[in-house]
């Protein structure tokens, strides 16, 4: 028994070209190319075999020149390579690729005036050319193009499989952008990790002990790194000195600065027992090595067990607050933020430090940010949130506290403390 092939109507005919380019496209996509110049020259392979054409052609936008660039052909000529772009920026084609949508029939590509090397078509063997724009949520990313070896009218029905090989292409090229924007957050995305352990250890490993005194301090950037800094500087005398800075700025640009500030003020506190002369030096320079919007606002201080007196300056910096009896002394003494102007002079302030005393040091992290509401968490509700913690231990105090920034919606900023308590 004799099986009689049934011929497809025209309509279905077309229909089922359409599906096959769907479905070539379709695993294309699948099948996760995502090297760009492997992913272009399957594309035009594709694409002549679909519109069963013998060359095919490639162009992506250059947004920098705003010229369409060959990117990949298919069955062409090498000469035809080194053609550069293949229309004018003013053509009716470019006209016809920024509406959208619409392809481009050129009958006969020698004899076009739009076609900027209709010269070069007739060595090339080059007759016809249809193409379409390659857009993507309303932008125009380049054209996909077939080429016939003799002039020819390609129906309607070729044109709209053409819009729709280039409509799946757009759709390939979109997803290997987004494939590569995926890659290099993740190449970002280490390296701040990498850049955050680095910070990290910046920051003191732990709190030295001293006979009558209990201290503890903490840090939480915002992001991966952040501008906030606290520290502890060993000093003759068996004295300490207490640190707390914030520079201004966010993310890895204030980390840097963060990083040259803390070794400068080292440096400085370790060569000089002045302050005022620590801070101007400190001063000079951040300021001749930092943009002019860039400063560090600082709180300095110098603890001498044995007296129980705390010198300090504060260069602009939250005024820390030191807990008497329940009652908050802000401690202000100083100047303005360093690497603001050259030439700054500082005045030291003196605290007299007493049994039950709690001296909280802190950056603006905990005051200047909005909370639910709308409101900021500010030095007021600082305060009242402080004062219920006076009896809990150093490192108790700053968890409870930033508990309680938490519980009141506030976020948006680097954050960080620093509690002395006077046994």
């Amino acid at each position: 028994m004799q099986t009689r092939r049934i011929e497809l109507p025209e309509a279905a005919k077309r229909v089922e070209a359409q599906l096959k380019a769907l479905d070539a496209l379709g695993r294309l996509m699948l099948a996760g190319e995502f090297d760009l110049s492997a992913l272009l020259n399957e594309i035009v392979r594709l694409t002549a075999a679909r519109l069963q054409t013998p060359y095919s052609a490639l162009w992506l936008l250059d947004e920098a020149t705003d010229r369409l660039v060959l990117r990949a052909v298919y069955g062409l000529p090498r000469s035809f390579l080194r053609n550069g772009p293949v229309f004018p920026s003013d053509s009716a084609f470019r006209a016809a690729m920024n509406r959208g949508g619409h392809t481009v029939h050129v009958y006969d590509v020698r004899q076009d005036g739009d076609v900027e090397h209709g010269a070069e078509a007739l060595t090339e063997g080059l007759g016809s050319m249809m193409a379409a724009p390659l857009f993507r949520k309303g932008k125009l990313l380049g054209s996909l193009a077939v080429y016939t070896a003799e002039p020819r009218r390609f129906t309607p029905e070729e044109h709209t499989l053409l819009r729709i090989v280039a409509n799946q292409a757009a759709l390939a090229l979109e997803l290997n952008r987004l494939h590569e924007e995926h890659l290099r957050y993740r190449d970002l995305e280490r390296d701040l990790a990498a850049a955050a352990e680095v910070q990290a250890r910046m920051l003191p490993a732990r709190a030295p002990r001293l006979k009558g005194f209990r201290l503890a301090g903490w840090s939480h950037p915002w992001r991966y790194v952040g501008g906030d800094f606290y520290d502890y500087v060993r000093l003759p005398e068996k004295r300490l000195g207490l640190v707390i800075g914030d520079v201004s700025g966010k993310g890895v640009q204030a980390a840097l600065l963060m990083a040259a500030a803390r070794a400068a003020l080292r440096s400085q506190m370790e060569s000089c027992d002045d302050l005022p002369t620590v801070l101007r030096r400190v001063n000079q320079t951040l300021y001749h090595d930092t943009r002019p919007e860039q400063f560090v606002t600082l709180f300095v201080g110098v603890l001498a067990p044995e007296t129980r007196t705390l010198t300090y300056v504060n260069a602009g910096h939250n005024p820390p607050l030191l807990f008497r009896a329940r009652r908050a002394r802000r401690l202000m003494q100083g100047g303005i933020p360093v690497g603001l102007m050259p030439d700054q002079d500082y005045a030291p302030g003196t605290a007299h430090l007493r049994s039950g005393d709690v001296l909280l040091l802190y950056t603006d992290g905990f005051t200047d940010v909005r909370c639910d509401h709308g409101r900021v968490f500010g030095e007021a509700r600082l305060k009242r949130a402080a004062r219920e913690l006076l009896d809990e231990s150093p490192r108790a105090f700053i968890e409870k506290l930033d508990a309680a920034f938490l519980r009141a919606g506030c976020a948006g900023d680097d954050r960080t403390a620093v509690v002395l308590k006077v046994t």
